[in-house]
């Protein structure tokens, strides 16, 4: 009998192992590409508020710039259950999201209105109205948010924004001091104690003047 040609043998398994090798390589990239699918659909939703949070009106924050006109931020932290609140407040950051501030004052005050325990319907209103240039009532509104609940360190930062801006130092270097003490990990720490070291010598200072 012939001896068997080993080049006929030796290509229907070379055939074999390049189609398992094209099976693997593809199933890889499926996986990779679902992924990147899900990765891409987290981000989506982490993007947004949930519906009793606050709105983020200034996207610069998200950088972790520093504490100051152009630093606030705000934050969305579910609470238990569903505030009598909740809708109006979503309306709210629906509009301050278009840039209708006005309209989103109004829905807020009907937020809080509706339930006056809702310290991110304070804080949202708060950050309505300083980007209204209604700096004193947006101070009412962040010391609202703090009376009603002392521990939540954003109101504090918001509000050391709106202080800085009036000009009054001191109370805004104290401000910025609390919502360290409350978030002592907080991404943006560092920046804001600079911050409140800078206006806490600025105070000291114009207390000399006088």
């Amino acid at each position: 009998a012939p001896a068997p040609d080993p080049g006929k043998t030796s290509e229907p398994r070379a055939g074999k192992k390049m189609s398992w090798l094209l099976l693997v390589v593809a199933g890889a990239a499926l996986l990779v590409a679902a992924a990147l699918m899900l990765l891409v659909s987290g981000k989506k939703q982490d993007a947004v508020p949930g519906a009793a949070g606050a709105v983020d009106l200034d996207q610069v924050a998200r950088s972790g710039e520093a504490a100051g006109s152009k630093g606030e931020t705000a934050e969305s932290r579910p609470v238990a259950g569903r505030s009598p609140a909740a809708p109006f407040n979503e309306e709210g950051m629906k509009m301050a999201r278009a840039g209708k501030m006005k309209a989103a004052v109004s829905w807020f005050e009907k937020a809080v209105q509706a339930d006056a325990a809702n310290v991110h319907a304070w804080n949202n209103l708060g950050l309505a109205l300083r980007r209204l240039g209604r700096n004193g009532e947006a101070v009412d509104a962040y010391q609202r948010a703090i009376q009603v609940r002392p521990d939540f360190a954003l109101p504090y930062k918001n509000l050391g924004v709106v202080l800085e801006q009036m000009r009054r130092a001191g109370e805004a270097a104290e401000a910025y001091r609390k919502y360290l003490e409350l978030n002592p990990n907080a991404a943006d720490g560092q920046a804001v104690r600079k911050k409140a070291d800078m206006l806490a010598n600025a105070g000291h200072g114009e207390d000399s003047e006088r």
